[in-house]
């Protein structure tokens, strides 16, 4: 009996304070100490816009076998489409900051709403073939051997890309406590 009473009691302490912890109200959405969903990278991709999706050096390095010749080549590349497609991500923040803007307005004017979604989408397209012209001339620096290389690399790795990998590992797990 006694043993149930103080379980009862615990239960009980540590369902107060979990209201507690969970009814209060945090900070607000662009506020300091307002944490951002999981994915969202806002305005900076932890250091790794602008690289294109090209694997890293070390990888082209010991696992491709590129030249250092061939590695300064692909950091010229990279260079060269961060400078044409950062204008780009701004200009995309830019109009998604607008058209939030405009969403949160008493009352939202439809060709505007729409002016931005297609701006938007223009945007997109233009980093999307700039992406995709990257790829061709990263290609095009490999030797047939290295291209196959590439290739097998790319059909063990998956869809994921290069880098630290994009998702989580092991069985996805569920909302609940446990």
């Amino acid at each position: 009996m006694k043993c149930r009473t103080v379980a009862t009691i615990a239960l009980t302490g540590v369902l107060l304070t979990g209201t507690g912890v969970f009814g209060q109200e945090g900070p607000e959405p662009g506020s300091e100490g307002f944490m951002k969903p999981a994915g969202h990278h806002g305005g900076s991709r932890g250091g790794r816009r602008g690289r294109g999706g090209l694997p890293p050096d070390r990888m082209l390095r010991n696992r491709i076998g590129l030249s250092e010749e061939q590695l300064a080549q692909v950091n010229q590349l990279r260079e060269d489409f961060k400078a044409i497609v950062e204008p780009l991500f701004e200009k995309g923040h830019a109009i998604r900051e607008s058209l939030r803007t405009e969403l949160e307005s008493e009352a939202p004017f439809a060709e505007t709403v729409g002016n931005l979604v297609i701006a938007g989408r223009d945007v997109r397209k233009q980093i999307r073939a700039n992406h995709q012209n990257l790829r061709e001339s990263f290609e095009s620096t490999l030797t047939p051997e290295q291209a196959e290389k590439m290739d097998e690399f790319k059909e063990r790795r998956g869809r994921h890309g290069f880098g630290r990998g994009h998702g989580r590992r092991g069985p996805p797990r569920g909302p609940g406590i446990f």
